[in-house]
């Protein structure tokens, strides 16, 4: 494994980008008339998504409360805004945990 330098730390640091991370959570498992709901919510992610907002996707494949998670452009506050209108959201479908975050420079799925 290479060394890492404080210098290389510092040169890091200086070039990180700040994101948003939201952390969805379900609170109880999902019928066909909240699917519905959860559709129009992906559907409203992958326009997020298509606009440059949300980069990163990630819904959850198990059975969890863990429903995935989501890396947006926006600061805290446009985020906010955006997830209280999500329809999921709205209906109690899921919840939402918000995070400051830092990227890497050219990190990427």
């Amino acid at each position: 494994m290479p060394t890492i330098t404080d210098e290389q730390i510092q040169k890091w640091l200086s070039e990180v980008k700040q994101f948003s991370a939201v952390i969805l959570r379900k609170p109880r498992p999902l019928d066909d008339a909240a699917m519905k709901i959860i559709r129009e919510h992906a559907r409203r992610n992958l326009m997020l998504n298509l606009e440059g907002k949300v980069p990163i996707i990630c819904p959850t494949a198990d059975s969890s409360e863990f429903a995935g998670l989501l890396i947006f452009r926006t600061g805290l506050e446009e985020t906010r805004e955006t997830m209280n209108a999500d329809p999921a959201v709205q209906a109690g479908l899921l919840s939402y945990e918000l995070h400051l975050c830092r990227g890497l420079p050219g990190a990427a799925l």
